[in-house]
């Protein structure tokens, strides 16, 4: 199959670093102070940045409709969004490896 392989590199790097954002600011929300409604404005932020991450991944993998729209649902939710991350990212590492990139935990390194 014909993987568009600049597609998934650059969705693989967006929703890794949205789910480190997210998880930030989970941390920072929890554990250091009480942030009120700009939580839910920076959780919405950053999940919406991990829908673009994944639409372009799945793209990329050439996956259908479906499961394109199954993993843009499992973004809304903390837990299986690192599901989603770890599936994903294996997928895609194992393309790219495939076609020659090197990848690191970061993504593909250039």
């Amino acid at each position: 199959m014909n993987y568009n392989f600049e597609e998934i590199a650059v969705g693989q790097k967006i929703l890794i670093y949205s789910f480190i954002a997210k998880f930030l600011v989970y941390v920072l929300h929890f554990f250091v102070f009480n942030l009120g409604l700009l939580f839910y404005f920076l959780v919405w932020v950053v999940t919406i940045v991990a829908i673009y991450g994944v639409y372009r991944l799945c793209t990329g993998l050439k996956y259908s409709i479906g499961l394109k729209l199954l993993m843009i649902i499992v973004m809304f939710n903390f837990l299986s969004s690192l599901i989603a991350l770890i599936v994903l990212s294996i997928e895609c590492t194992k393309q790219l490896r495939g076609a020659g990139y090197e990848v690191g935990l970061f993504g593909v390194k250039r």
